[in-house]
């Protein structure tokens, strides 16, 4: 192997791998919101290269193409095993046929079976584009996902020291395509006259509640609970009405929950040359 074959070698690995980094990292942008329109994006970019390498008829180019094809197609298998957490048989099932299909191209190659001739090639770049186009088309004028608030009606408090459901929190996806969702999360509140202690006591920000999913298919639900012991003679207290709010409201009705979204920002208070900044997670001096 002289030094030229050595080089061109080098370089076209290194194209390689950066085609596949600069894979990785587009599905990490928010661009579109549905990991399916990312997908097919990916897919028309390894077939689109795949065709213009293939037509330099250049031995080398054209196995770089299959590379390409086959890494792309790896990462976006990956890409949605990984967003929509498929199971360990599945998971195992889609390798599987990844690897079957890998080989049969490897097959065809050895046989010059021309099936991806420029032909094929041809249809399935304008399939691709065709899908792509209208997928970006429906990701981009749908909605995304919204969560609600759906407070449970007439609560009745056991008295056995278990947290209480007060409502569900309801993510819903109107769009057909699975959807990104940046989730928010509820805190709640009691009134004075059920809350174990002193009204200037009185706690907020209780049984903290969030949908952890980072993609909506359709719809997921969450309970929210609250701690027993936030209500005075938890067992002697009935018919608790749950209400959704913007925040604690100062005043509440009796026998009253509110429920409202989290929305603590950090506050930094300065002492001296120190600081202490106050946050959900905890307090930390600087």
């Amino acid at each position: 192997m002289n030094l030229n074959n050595v080089f061109e070698i080098a370089l076209t690995v290194l194209a390689v791998v950066l085609a596949t980094y600069a894979v990785i990292s587009f599905t990490s942008i928010q661009l579109l919101s549905s990991p399916i329109t990312v997908s097919s994006l990916i897919l028309l970019i390894a077939l689109s290269a795949h065709f213009l390498l293939a037509r330099t008829e250049d031995s080398t180019l054209v196995d770089t193409g299959y590379t390409i094809l086959c890494l792309y197609g790896i990462s976006v298998a990956i890409y949605l095993m990984t967003t929509f957490s498929v199971g360990p048989l599945l998971r195992s099932v889609i390798l599987l046929s990844l690897s079957a299909v890998i080989l049969a191209g490897v097959y065809s190659i050895r046989r010059d079976l021309q099936v991806l001739s420029q032909r094929n090639l041809s249809l399935l770049v304008l399939g691709a584009l065709l899908l792509s186009a209208g997928l970006i088309g429906l990701d981009i004028f749908s909605d995304g996902p919204t969560d609600t608030v759906v407070p449970v009606d007439d609560i009745t408090t056991t008295g056995n020291g278990q947290e209480l459901v007060i409502a569900h929190i309801k993510a819903e996806n109107p769009s057909v395509l699975p959807k990104s969702y940046d989730s928010n999360s509820y805190v709640a509140c009691v009134s004075e006259d059920i809350f174990a202690g002193e009204e200037e006591a009185r706690s907020k920000n209780i049984g903290f509640a969030s949908i952890a999913d980072d993609v909506i298919v359709e719809s997921v639900s969450k309970e929210m609970k609250i701690p027993s012991r936030a209500l005075a003679e938890p067992g002697s207290v009935n018919n608790i009405t749950v209400i959704r709010t913007e925040k604690c409201p100062a005043n509440m009705s009796t026998n009253t929950i509110a429920v409202y979204q989290n929305n603590w920002p950090p506050q930094v208070y300065s002492l001296s040359e120190s600081k202490i900044i106050i946050h959900p997670t905890g307090c930390y001096a600087t």
